[in-house]
């Protein structure tokens, strides 16, 4: 049997205090727009997402084989090749930034190759050669130029050259 205990004399007793009211829908609303807004970027996801992209990008680089990639692969084998061909990573490609080429690239291999990223892909190696033997050029004779941006990259103006010189090539 479980004894009581008594409390002395001198010990003071306890109050009795009914539980706290629940929070008001309004207060509920407030804590929860407090909350959204307080809350940290997930960065590190991010992070990891374009890590693994990169590294699939490579791999598929390697195999030649770009069945099922996306515009962001493309964007991310653009930073590659610009870094080869200058020397010189691309620093617009911000997170932002990069997800708006990365939509751009999608656009671009919907509209312009009709969902065949392999299409994307060759145009692109067609525009990084053409683009390299520019760079080597300036580069011997010391003249400034400009450089091949993303915008160019993934815009359709290079496509139409790029079908200009297929048409020159086949006859």
């Amino acid at each position: 049997m479980r004894r009581r205990r008594v409390p002395d004399a001198g010990q003071p007793e306890l109050e009795f205090r009914p539980p706290p009211a629940p929070p008001s829908d309004r207060e509920i609303a407030a804590s929860a727009s407090v909350r959204a807004f307080a809350r940290k970027p997930k960065v590190r996801k991010t992070r990891d997402r374009i890590e693994e992209a990169r590294l699939e990008m490579e791999r598929r680089a390697k195999s030649g084989d770009w069945e099922g990639a996306t515009g962001l692969h493309l964007v991310l084998l653009y930073a590659w090749l610009h870094e080869e061909v200058y020397g010189v990573r691309t620093s617009e490609l911000t997170p932002k930034w990069r997800g708006v080429a990365a939509q751009m690239a999608d656009r671009l291999i919907a509209g312009e190759f009709a969902g065949d990223v392999g299409a994307a892909v060759d145009f692109m190696k067609w525009s990084w050669k053409r683009e390299e033997g520019r760079e080597k050029w300036r580069r011997e004779n010391q003249k400034e130029g400009g450089r091949l941006g993303w915008r160019l990259q993934f815009g359709g103006v290079l496509v139409t050259d790029y079908r200009v010189d297929q048409a020159r090539r086949s006859g």
